[in-house]
């Protein structure tokens, strides 16, 4: 029987998360899929998975087009590189095909200033914002008080945000987050100690759904570097606050813009019994929440911005299919992080992948790949999910899959670092 994209041509801009499972779910129901980058195929897994792929800068719309346009192309999409989905709208935007977003609505959220401006407009918390001169004077007369996040407005995966515990640190920061921001904008906020959260959410025809609710444990071994994720736990405690106190206020912010159709999510911090947002994405989020949200509730944001890219439609899916409580299960997102360094070899990945428990494993460095030690999601080496029936049961998924997986460098030395304790970050969760 014919898939549901038979005829269809898909053009995909560049390898980041998400890219090869939209390659795949496409070709699955029937449709021709290109990739272009820059990317030599031997270094690309979506060319090699690829129908054809050529060598083209993702930035060159006037080639991106023209290469669209000789190969028929009816749709274009990308995985979560922010540089290429803003590729894929000034080229679908060319071309007339479809796009989930429009150019007003992407610099929105691009820019954490705006951001911060538009939710204190519908009433969601954002962290106090301090001026460099006001910092620099220590003035005492607004509170301002260490320690203190700085970080480009127009930047994301962690790019040139720090935390400042005095003022030289704050010095230091402000010029590195200064040096990585395309726009020199540079925002400095107090640093809330609590709980850092992360919101799933999706868009069909004006309406808002609620996916998932996580709440992050934090990496600190690397003291000189922004502390990274070790795990997000599903669902958080507080989802039945945040879908009482902040849906209906996010849904009114995003449908006073125009959004209607696709993906995005929040991130902040639950301290004081309050939420506080300081990002927003407009497209898939990075840990790729839909591996495991679709295995509990059959919903899958992945295969409807696919769709929405080959179609203009948006239903596979109905948002009263979502429960941000997952039906009673427990789930986590597991990122195992890498000190740094060229790898070896890696095992564990088949005897993680044999047990029915974890649904997917992502292997972000390969053998041979050179891992930098940068506080960025670069040193991720595995993101893998787990759905378990229990807390008890997640508990044991987790120890498992530390103790299985392994990766050495080329000298034979481990390169991940130490596990977490598992039943630290089951407390924090249940705070």
């Amino acid at each position: 029987m014919p898939g549901r994209y038979q005829g269809k041509k898909l053009l995909i801009l560049g390898n980041s998360i998400s890219s090869i499972d939209i390659i795949k779910y496409a070709q699955s129901e029937g449709a021709y899929v290109y990739v272009i980058d820059y990317i030599p195929p031997e270094r690309s897994e979506a060319k090699q998975v690829a129908n054809e792929h050529a060598m083209i800068s993702t930035v060159d719309i006037d080639e991106v087009c023209r290469y669209a346009e000789k190969n028929g192309i009816d749709g274009i999409f990308c995985g979560v590189s922010e540089i290429n989905l803003a590729a894929v709208r000034e080229a679908a935007e060319r071309l007339k095909l479809p796009c989930y977003h429009t150019k007003e609505q992407w610099e929105i959220f691009q820019n954490k200033a705006e951001f911060k401006k538009l939710c204190t407009r519908f009433g969601l918390l954002t962290p106090k914002e301090y001026s460099y001169s006001d910092c620099l004077e220590q003035n005492k007369s607004i509170g301002i008080s260490y320690p203190l996040i700085v970080k480009p407005s127009d930047c994301s995966a962690s790019i040139g945000v720090h935390i400042c515990n005095d003022i030289r640190e704050l010095k230091s920061g402000y010029k590195d987050a200064m040096e990585k921001s395309p726009s020199d904008s540079v925002i400095i906020e107090e640093y809330l100690i609590g709980k850092e959260f992360s919101a799933t959410m999706f868009a069909i025809d004006g309406e808002y759904g609620f996916s998932a609710l996580c709440t992050k444990s934090l990496n600190k071994t690397q003291k000189d570097l922004l502390p990274l994720a070790d795990a997000s736990i599903y669902p958080a405690k507080e989802t039945k606050i945040y879908l009482d106190t902040e849906m209906p206020k996010i849904s009114a912010m995003f449908r006073s813009i125009g959004y209607c159709n696709g993906a995005f999510f929040l991130q902040g911090m639950f301290a004081n019994g309050k939420f506080y947002f300081f990002e927003c994405g407009l497209r898939l989020g990075g840990g790729a929440v839909y591996r495991f949200v679709s295995k509990i509730n059959k919903f899958n944001d992945m295969e409807l911005m696919t769709q929405y890219a080959l179609t203009g439609k948006m239903d596979l899916y109905s948002l009263d299919m979502l429960d941000a409580n997952l039906r009673g299960k427990r789930a986590c997102i597991l990122f195992i992080l890498s000190k740094g360094g060229t790898i070896g070899r890696i095992e564990g990945v088949n005897r993680v992948l044999a047990d029915e428990r974890v649904v997917y494993i992502d292997v972000r460095h390969k053998a041979g790949d050179t891992i930098p030690r940068n506080g960025t999601l670069q040193q991720r080496q595995f993101i893998c999910y787990c759905v378990c029936d229990s807390e008890a049961e997640l508990t044991d998924t987790i120890k498992f899959v530390q103790d299985a997986l392994k990766v050495f460098d080329t000298d034979g030395k481990n390169m991940l670092y130490p596990d977490f304790e598992v039943k630290r970050i089951m407390q924090e969760n249940n705070k």
